[in-house]
């Protein structure tokens, strides 16, 4: 982090939030130094955002799944996991 925010002007902390999500990534000659900085080409880096699929929360991934199944369904799943509980 202390040599990426040299290498691009800002501070370690500044490069701190960007990796936390904390701030947005920078634009610009600022984002393509950040890129350099890391071993990263610009274009390896723009196909990966094209094509990023956020991960859903379990939780409501199983709610979900649980609204589209029959009843049978439901009482077969939550028994599974009544025995992991046990």
């Amino acid at each position: 982090m202390i040599k990426a925010a040299e290498l691009i002007g800002v501070s370690d902390s500044y490069i701190a939030h960007v990796e936390t999500g904390r701030m947005d990534v920078p634009k610009g000659e600022k984002l393509n130094r950040l890129l350099h900085s890391y071993g990263v080409r610009q274009t390896a880096y723009f196909e990966r955002l094209r094509t990023f699929v956020e991960k859903p929360d379990p939780r409501i991934e199983l709610g979900d799944l649980l609204k589209r199944m029959r009843d049978k369904e439901v009482e077969t799943v939550l028994a599974v996991a009544r025995g992991l509980l046990a």
